[in-house]
């Protein structure tokens, strides 16, 4: 039986929540989208040695692929409000020997990073969840190194949504 949805809080800041059964679910999302996923980073140049920031990476099933694509030499900062996601990557990390990721607990609004530090970032299904997404990306843009690039995977942009058929409602 899936757990009941609870509003965001700060002890809580997912809607869907991060229960077992929303990790499953964010699991098979993940993978339901990996080849797409892939076909962006390789555009993107996201490969060895690359200093790369998974921003709001939940349960770090990207950071994880983003860790071994960067190899050794790389490494990846993986950034999430949530402890419980945290945990859950720390523990896969740690199973499976991966040891270029560190893992930071912040809101992404509230990440403090040096400037030019980072070769790329990546962001998965966080920009439509925010309220500003905007002033994010302006503050992101000065942490990248020159000639770094950032991934945006979402599912829409506000601006560009209709109701139809139209109604008073």
């Amino acid at each position: 039986m899936m757990a009941s949805t609870q509003l965001p809080s700060d002890e809580n800041p997912y809607l869907l929540g991060t229960h077992d059964e929303e990790i499953e679910r964010l699991e098979f999302q993940h993978t339901a989208w990996s080849e797409k996923t892939t076909s962006l980073w390789n555009k993107a140049g996201l490969g060895p040695g690359k200093t790369l920031l998974d921003l709001g990476c939940g349960p770090g099933f990207s950071t994880l692929e983003l860790a071994k694509r960067v190899q050794s030499h790389g490494k990846v900062l993986a950034v999430d409000a949530s402890k419980r996601y945290l945990s859950y990557l720390q523990a896969h990390l740690k199973s499976q020997g991966l040891q270029n990721v560190s893992v930071h607990e912040s809101t992404v609004e509230d990440l403090k990073l040096t400037k030019n530090s980072v070769d790329g970032i990546f962001a998965r299904w966080l920009f439509c969840f925010l309220k500003d997404p905007k002033s994010l990306i302006e503050k992101m843009v000065d942490f990248l190194a020159p000639g770094g690039v950032m991934v945006i995977m979402d599912y829409y942009h506000y601006d560009g949504i209709t109701f139809g058929p139209r109604s008073p409602a």
